[in-house]
């Protein structure tokens, strides 16, 4: 893990995995938030293969259960119902206290936001937060055409406002960042042109940071 910067203005989330992302593990820290944990996140089939001790308490930092499979759903098909219920009591029951769903598009923040409300009076001990911000590959919404040389101001201000009406469950701005292996969903320079409309906005809301970083070198 990274060391910390020496004067850090905004707790940040660092992170380190290999392509597949199946070793995940990721330390963020909850500096303004007192929760006194330090959040750790494995892929559940490496957390599920030990037994846990029942004073141990996990924070996942990176739960994608906005994917449809969470639903019954795969590549467009039903496969079967919702199982929701009982991806978050497995969790529950390994010692994961607090869950925060991953959101990368002003829709998905959204989205992110109705799932916690939906899902937090499901009766299993775990609380439910989200992420507001747009991933890298996804900073192409920041413009209104594909002429845009600026990023809209105005999409910065959904994002602020999602932020502001999340009753406290968004802690943390992201998933934002850089990621230069897949230019192809969205350029570089839109990629940071997007990427330091959000530092703007995070200065201003006072989050943690859900850094992406993928193969750009020393532009993050």
């Amino acid at each position: 893990i990274p060391p910390l910067p020496t004067t850090p203005s905004i707790p940040v989330v660092f992170g380190r995995c290999n392509t597949s992302s199946i070793y995940t593990i990721i330390v963020f820290l909850l500096a303004s938030r007192s929760s006194g944990f330090c959040a750790f996140r494995r892929s559940s089939r490496l957390l599920t293969s030990r037994k846990m001790s029942s004073s141990s308490s996990y924070i996942d930092i990176g739960a994608n259960l906005l994917d449809p499979c969470f639903t019954g759903t795969y590549h467009g098909k039903e496969r079967h119902s919702s199982d929701l219920d009982l991806v978050l009591s497995r969790a529950a029951l390994v010692g994961c206290s607090k869950i925060i769903v991953t959101a990368g598009t002003l829709e998905e923040a959204k989205s992110a936001a109705e799932f916690c409300e939906e899902h937090q009076n499901f009766d299993v001990d775990v609380s439910l937060y989200h992420t507001v911000g747009v991933h890298p590959t996804r900073c192409s919404e920041f413009f209104a055409d594909s002429s845009s040389s600026e990023p809209s101001l105005a999409h910065v201000e959904k994002l602020r406002s999602e932020i502001a009406q999340s009753n406290g469950r968004c802690v943390a701005l992201g998933e934002l960042g850089l990621d230069y292996d897949r230019l192809e969903f969205c350029g570089k320079e839109r990629q940071i042109a997007g990427f330091n409309a959000q530092l703007d906005l995070a200065g201003d809301v006072n989050l943690p940071l859900f850094l992406h970083n993928r193969n750009c070198g020393s532009d993050l």
